[in-house]
């Protein structure tokens, strides 16, 4: 893992443990995931890691009439981080908007990371809406509507306020953020071996939601959506019986049974993600069955070695291209499918490892 994701990563772990705000991965895309870019999902959230998304070099007001510009997307309150660890309210603003990640290591000059974070306003969106609706003859819209592929906009974007250089010391392999004192004659004083520089502006953090498109030229961005539903959803007929009254909306369980049923439910929902992802699995013949999991298991604690391997069939997936797995006593020859169910323990193994 480069030192740039090791950063963006510890970040949003700060801001939002657990929850639906992406690290970027890769640093010469950060002007592709700002407010209104779109992207594309490359790999599905599981309960084991988040979601995975590329860019697309587009933007939602590419896709639409010309029309007016919405308002600049709005920033929100401040918070101060230390070490990327020790975490205390900066002022008495309780919406966040700054964030300041300070690092000394030995370094005789305090190191200093400012970040903001950027939102599209819930009013901004809607005057959207209203004012402006999709180019129904734009070319890249109707390649996604072709190959039926999901587009998701971002909605909140954390970027970096000033000019960092990330060092990385020979000691103590961890990762600070440095201001760049290059003008000052300083930068030559430090001891680090590794160090990239990241721009004013450089998007760290994302959240994105899903486009939906009705009607050739009708667009919406809901706020609650899930892996059901599609950027281009097929038409279909909805039978009367499929209705339910309101009658039969309101549960009548008492708060202890529905926190039962809840846990009873989410290890349900648990053992069939693993059934339903693994599935493929089951196609391979005994002999290859056991040379992969002889493989795998000594990969168990690799961190390098899952990363390099999990890399490989990310590749192979991307080129549509099937990949031999060298396993002992015999190569394992992978498919599409069976590469997926492979990406599907790796993930949950990597993400595992990084905390």
């Amino acid at each position: 893992m480069t030192m740039f994701e090791n950063v963006t990563r510890a970040l949003a772990r700060q801001l939002n443990p657990r929850g639906d705000l992406i690290p970027l991965d890769s640093l010469i895309d950060f002007k592709h995931f700002r407010p209104f870019c779109l992207v594309l999902r490359k790999r599905k959230s599981t309960l084991f890691w988040g979601a995975r998304y590329v860019r697309t070099n587009h933007t939602l007001l590419d896709l639409l009439e010309p029309g007016s510009s919405p308002s600049d997307p709005t920033d929100s309150g401040n918070f101060s981080f230390k070490n990327m660890l020790d975490v205390h309210v900066d002022g008495d603003v309780e919406v966040p908007k700054a964030l300041k990640v300070k690092g000394t290591a030995g370094l005789s000059q305090s190191s200093t990371l400012e970040v903001q974070t950027l939102s599209v306003a819930p009013s901004a969106l809607e005057n959207l809406k209203k004012e402006r609706k999709l180019s129904a003859d734009h070319s890249f819209l109707k390649e996604m509507r072709n190959h039926e592929k999901n587009l998701y906009v971002v909605m909140e974007a954390v970027e970096a306020k000033q000019e960092v250089t990330l060092e990385q010391t020979v000691n103590a392999n961890a990762i600070f953020s440095l201001p760049s004192f290059a003008l000052l004659g300083l930068q030559g004083s430090l001891n680090n071996n590794k160090a990239v520089t990241i721009p004013k502006g450089c998007v760290l953090a994302y959240r994105v939601r899903l486009l939906r498109v009705f009607f050739i030229n009708h667009w919406d961005i809901p706020y609650i959506c899930n892996d059901s539903m599609q950027t281009f959803p097929k038409i279909r007929r909805v039978p009367c019986s499929a209705f339910i009254s309101p009658a039969q909306m309101i549960s009548e369980k008492p708060e202890e049974e529905k926190l039962i049923g809840e846990m009873h439910e989410d290890f349900k929902t648990l053992k069939e993600e693993v059934q339903r992802e693994t599935q493929e699995l089951e196609k391979l013949s005994p002999v290859g069955r056991s040379s992969l999991l002889t493989s795998l298991s000594h990969l168990l604690g690799k961190k390098k070695e899952l990363q390099d391997l999990e890399q490989k069939l990310e590749g192979a997936l991307d080129k549509g291209q099937e990949m031999t797995l060298e396993a002992l006593p015999k190569d394992v020859l992978l498919s599409k499918n069976a590469m997926d169910a492979i990406l599907y323990f790796l993930g949950a193994l990597t993400e595992s490892l990084r905390f």
